[in-house]
């Protein structure tokens, strides 16, 4: 078993003593249990990221373009354009 030291503010350590004392409880066991829980929660995260990142498919613009069946810069010169037309009928 390895030792692991940390920093924590006064006012956590404070209440981890109290709740230790008060519940006569081994206050090593609570923080083990604590970083155990918190670590099987961001190993979920990660193992979650790691299935999104592998099922995110890569295709350059213009292919994507070409599947939604407009040329590259034929929804960029719309956009622009509309929001031209507004502010014009602004002045």
């Amino acid at each position: 078993m390895s030792i692991l030291t940390f920093r924590l503010e006064n006012d956590i350590k404070n209440r981890l003593d109290a709740v230790v004392d008060k519940l006569g409880l081994n206050q090593s066991k609570i923080v083990r249990e604590a970083v155990v829980a918190k670590l099987e929660e961001l190993e979920e995260l990660a193992a979650l990221l790691d299935r999104v990142q592998a099922n995110r498919s890569k295709k350059p613009i213009a292919e994507l373009w070409k599947e939604l069946g407009l040329e590259s810069g034929e929804l960029r010169a719309g956009a622009s354009g509309a929001a031209n037309a507004d502010l014009q009928a602004d002045r």
